[in-house]
């Protein structure tokens, strides 16, 4: 039986995986997009105060871009709860989403 080796040696000789930067910090170009509408800057600056994920932010952007194509007519912050009902159940019945997309996009 081969001796034990100290934990030090062990990790030492491990692979290192470093953390992709989408999951850090906001990337520098971040700091200058803000959005092209008022109520997509006003949602980065929500996200961004609650020190949110760079890649969370992507996709919560993504979901109220989506959001407010769904809208088409009406700003997306004039949007009550059965808006957002009915956008939740054309996601279900018309593109068939799984039920954790509908809930990616609720929480979004």
């Amino acid at each position: 039986m081969a001796p034990e080796r100290p934990a030090d040696e062990v990790l030492a000789d491990m692979p290192v995986r470093s953390t992709p930067r989408s999951n850090l910090a906001p990337p520098p170009l971040a700091r200058d997009d803000l959005g092209e509408t008022d109520w997509e800057l006003a949602l980065v600056k929500a996200l961004r105060r609650k020190n949110l994920l760079w890649r969370t932010e992507q996709s919560y952007r993504a979901w109220a871009k989506r959001f407010a194509r769904f809208m088409a007519s009406d700003l997306p912050w004039k949007a009550d709860a059965s808006h957002v009902d009915d956008f939740l159940t054309q996601l279900a019945v018309e593109e068939k989403v799984e039920p954790s997309t509908q809930k990616q996009a609720l929480n979004a």
